[in-house]
């Protein structure tokens, strides 16, 4: 009976040595997380992770209002470029509905690891008002292809018009600065 005790125990000790280990939560967020243009501009907006020990690959996709943004596509940043390994990046707007940017990017080799932009997101403003840019699926993997459950951070877009202005006469500033 003893010795039974003896090798579960040792059974037990040995799988958890080779388990793979736990991936430990981490932030995704848009960055900069507020972002002010006018209709017409493009812009760039930055998805960072903040320190992660292991990124082997991850899957994003982020919601917006597609009456007042319009997705022009996605370009690796440096958790995925600083590396010499090669990598895979898909950026696929016309799988994803009209509202959401999908993107999916995997290390070939090795992984990364610290912290950094993930991706750098491309849009055009097109009408006046405001719109989320939600973070509706953030799925990191480490070497194991264990997810890690990282908190998602949201942005906001607000698209305004031109300020108006009232004429005003020099003489009229000129009472002001006496």
């Amino acid at each position: 009976m003893r010795a039974s005790r003896v090798a579960l125990a040792a059974i037990l000790l040995a799988a958890s040595l080779m388990a793979p280990p736990q991936a430990h939560a981490v932030t995704v967020s848009i960055a900069p997380a507020d972002t002010t243009v006018s209709p017409g501009d493009g812009f760039t907006l930055r998805v960072v992770v903040d320190a992660i020990s292991d990124l082997k690959a991850f899957s994003l996709i982020h919601a917006f209002d597609s009456s007042r943004l319009q997705f022009l596509g996605a370009t690796p940043g440096e958790v995925l470029t600083r590396s010499p390994n090669p990598f895979a990046f898909f950026v696929t707007p016309d799988m994803a509905p009209a509202d959401s940017a999908l993107v999916d990017a995997a290390h070939l080799l090795g992984s990364g690891s610290g912290s950094g932009v993930m991706v750098f997101l491309r849009f055009k403003a097109l009408a006046l008002g405001t719109s989320p840019i939600d973070c509706a699926l953030a799925d990191l993997r480490d070497t194991f292809n264990v997810p890690t459950a990282p908190a998602r951070v949201s942005g906001i877009v607000r698209i305004v018009g031109p300020t108006p202005a009232r004429r005003v006469t020099w003489g009229a500033l000129r009472k002001y600065l006496r």
